[in-house]
């Protein structure tokens, strides 16, 4: 495989986030306390209610779309955590801190969740980044092109996405150019590369070299997009 930056300069990563899966044989109603003695610490020892909470707990069992969402949220100044009866996701907020450092948060967060025996069994782990390229068209500087017959659609509001499977990764990936959204506090106009890549059913020992494996994946694919003559636009270093 070809060799790939360490970084692109600016970074164009403006949310990062990891989500684990897993079944518990503990009561839903009883996690988020033990959790939140565990981490209450690091996160300035306060959290918030997350809105499905309003809900009816009969509904939230229920209705499949919301069995893995959460329902607390803890903050700090460069990470968020979140937690469900069967959910736990990290996020890093603002500025990106980098692989090396995100990676290190995620496996001590996840350490430190096995230390409660929380888990019954992990059914996923997941990594999605969402980079943003302001005023730009994405399609115009990436190797992605849309094909309309043997015509190559220029226009400039194209909203393109598909799912892959390599190595056991699955990963969803999208590409929107003309897109107009907000980003925590900030409004942006350009283009979007959303990538979600994710493991399913698999041992827990084998967590930190499946986390890697899917940041690898992650990071190929965001490459394979942006191409070679793009890159060097963006002030790779290697």
């Amino acid at each position: 495989m070809r060799e790939l930056p360490k970084k692109i300069t600016p970074c164009p990563i403006k949310e990062a986030v990891f989500e684990l899966r897993f079944d518990s044989t503990l009561p839903d109603d009883a996690i988020f306390g033990i959790v939140f003695e565990q981490f209450k610490a690091d996160y300035s020892n306060t959290a918030n209610q997350l809105p499905v909470l309003q809900l009816p707990a009969q509904i939230r069992n229920q209705d499949p779309n919301l069995k893995f969402s959460p329902h607390y949220i803890m903050q700090n100044e460069y990470f968020t955590m979140q937690i469900g009866p069967k959910v736990m996701s990290l996020a890093n907020i603002n500025e990106y801190q980098g692989w090396n450092v995100f990676q290190k948060k995620i496996l001590d967060t996840f350490s430190r969740f096995e230390q409660l025996n929380i888990f019954g069994n992990v059914n996923r782990i997941a990594l999605r980044y969402i980079n943003v390229f302001s005023e730009m068209d994405i399609f115009e500087a990436s190797d992605v092109k849309v094909m309309l017959g043997s015509d190559m659609l220029d226009c400039n509001n194209i909203n393109l996405s598909t799912q892959i499977e390599r190595n056991s990764i699955t990963s969803t990936f999208k590409v929107i150019s003309g897109a107009q959204a907000q980003i925590g506090t900030e409004m942006i106009n350009g283009s979007i590369i959303d990538i979600d890549s994710s493991i399913s059913d698999f041992e827990m020992k084998d967590f930190s070299s499946h986390l890697e494996s899917i940041h690898d994946e992650e990071k190929r694919i965001f490459y394979k997009i942006i191409g070679d003559v793009h890159i060097q636009s963006l002030n790779p270093e290697y």
